[in-house]
This record gives structure tokens, C-alpha cells and sequence, in this order.
């Protein structure tokens, strides 16, 4: 017998059901990451700058006014 596209779609409605109805939960689960086990470190507060801390940067225009660099400040760029 020829194979065709009313078969496929029997058969492949067929495993879903039996898929289905058997659950397959053990799959369907993501793996746990390491990071997930490991005990979470504290973090004082607030969160002093320091040299590992990213910085904020932004590159201004070369007829920057006054106004314009303190709005940027404003927003917490330093660098």
C-alpha cells in the first residue's frame, strides 16, 4: 500500500492521542541549572560604585551646553 496523506495524518493524530493520554511529564519538564541550587548571596544596601560596578557612559556632543551635561546627570551618567 502507498503511502499518503490521509494515512500520515492518522497515524500522526493517532501518537498524539497516545502521547497524550500516556503524559509524558518526565520530558516535558525543563532541567534544573546549578545556579538554581547554590544558596543566594546577600548584597548590602544601597550598592556602593566600585571598580567592579558597570558604569554609565554616554558620549556628548563636542557644543555640549551646560543644561545638556546636567540632564545627563540628572540620569546618572558619570563617565
Amino acid at each position: 500500500m502507498k503511502d499518503n496523506r490521509r494515512d500520515f495524518i492518522k497515524k500522526s493524530a493517532a501518537v498524539a492521542a497516545a502521547i497524550s493520554v500516556a503524559g509524558i511529564s518526565g520530558c516535558s519538564e525543563p532541567p534544573k541549572k546549578e545556579s538554581e541550587n547554590k544558596p543566594k548571596r546577600k548584597v548590602q544596601w544601597p550598592i556602593t560604585e566600585g571598580p567592579d560596578t558597570p558604569k554609565l557612559t554616554l558620549s556628548s556632543r563636542p557644543d555640549a551646553t551646560p543644561e545638556s551635561m546636567q540632564k545627563l546627570k540628572q540620569i546618572g551618567v558619570d563617565y
